[in-house]
C-alpha cells in the first residue's frame, strides 16, 4: 500500500544519491517526508518544492562556511 510505496520511494531516493552513510540516512529521512507530500495534494509539486527548499538550504550553509561566515557543521 502507500506506507510501503512511500518507504520503497525514500530508499531509492537515498539510493539515488552518492553519499557517505550519515548522509543516505539524512538524505533518506528528507526523501521520507517529501514522499508524504504530494498524497494530500495529488500533485508532486509540493516535493518538488521541498526539495528545492533543501538543497537552498544547503547551498546557503556551503557559502557560509566558504566565505567563513559560519563554522562547518
Amino acid at each position: 500500500g502507500r506506507v510501503a510505496a512511500t518507504l520503497l520511494s525514500a530508499v531509492l531516493f537515498a539510493v539515488g544519491h552518492n553519499y557517505s552513510l550519515p548522509g543516505l540516512i539524512y538524505v533518506g529521512l528528507v526523501g521520507l517526508a517529501a514522499s508524504f507530500l504530494p498524497m494530500r495534494p495529488g500533485t508532486l509539486w509540493p516535493a518538488i518544492l521541498f526539495h528545492a527548499m533543501v538543497n537552498i538550504g544547503f547551498k546557503f550553509q556551503e557559502a557560509a562556511y566558504f566565505y567563513k561566515i559560519l563554522p562547518s557543521f
